[in-house]
């Protein structure tokens, strides 16, 4: 899953399908690893009213269902799993916002670092029909902000013979105040050196709800179409970026990806 460029494969889970509907092989693999594209359109920057495309590269590494990497969950270790229960510690990463993204919106501002953040997790499977995942992090660099993230995941009886997985599902983040400042705050300087008045947010929150739909075109490559519409609240909501005439507070991601799927 903030990932405003990085929803890339934030809405969706590469090989999901495939992990439902696996051969024994696959069950007992040791490595399984997931590789192809994704086409995103995407906001320009957090908060944007504008969106760019951009192909990205899809990737998903999964080390005897205890280490997990990927763009859209980080680096994480799944230290504890009982009855649907899935605890562990993980590493995320979150892109820059560099001028460059957009020299009219962004020009004034404080450009915001490529972020890692630490923190942990937690997932509970409610059967195979839906799946609770919270999340708290905290970065280590770039933006230097606190993140609460909690998603919940419904989804569908497989469709057409278990090739067709359907999921959708709401995602709820709150923001402390260096996280908040860092997108969407303008500080004394950046108001005399762009276009926007002074404006200090204590923290902010996210709502959105994404779709998801894979479908298994042979036993090894999977298609993903998914989607996310979201709004910022909170204090963020008053924010000059959001309201300036270059954001707003509604945002929406759709996209695509192709992998195939590599046992060892």
């Amino acid at each position: 899953m903030r990932l405003e460029l990085l929803v890339a494969v934030l809405v969706s889970v590469p090989g999901l399908a495939l992990a439902v509907s696996g051969s024994g092989s696959e069950a007992t693999s040791t490595w399984t690893v997931d590789v192809g594209g994704a086409d995103i359109l995407a906001p320009t920057f957090p908060g944007s009213k504008t969106k760019r495309n951009s192909a990205l590269p899809s990737v998903s590494i999964n080390y005897k269902n205890l280490i997990f990497a990927s763009f859209q969950d980080g680096v994480g270790v799944n230290i504890l799993r009982w009855n649907g229960l899935t605890v562990g510690p993980v590493i995320t990463f979150e892109p820059s916002r560099n001028y460059a993204d957009d020299r009219l919106a962004l020009r004034g501002l404080t450009d915001v670092p490529f972020t890692i953040a630490a923190g942990g997790f937690a997932t509970y499977d409610f059967g195979v029909y839906a799946t609770a995942k919270g999340e708290v992090s905290k970065s280590l660099n770039g933006n230097n902000g606190l993140i609460a993230d909690t998603e919940l995941s419904l989804h569908a009886p497989p469709l057409l013979n278990y090739k067709l997985f359907l999921s959708v599902g709401p995602d709820f983040q709150w923001y402390d105040g260096n996280y908040s400042r860092a997108y969407f705050g303008v500080s004394q300087l950046n108001a005399r050196e762009s276009i926007y008045p002074a404006f200090e947010p204590h923290s902010g929150l996210f709502v959105g709800l994404s779709a998801d739909a894979e479908y298994l075109v042979t036993d090894k490559i999977s298609l993903n179409v998914f989607g996310q519409v979201s709004q910022y609240d909170g204090d963020i909501a008053k924010s000059p970026i959001l309201k300036g005439g270059y954001g707003e507070r509604g945002q929406y991601t759709l996209g695509a990806a192709l992998t195939y799927r590599f046992t060892y």
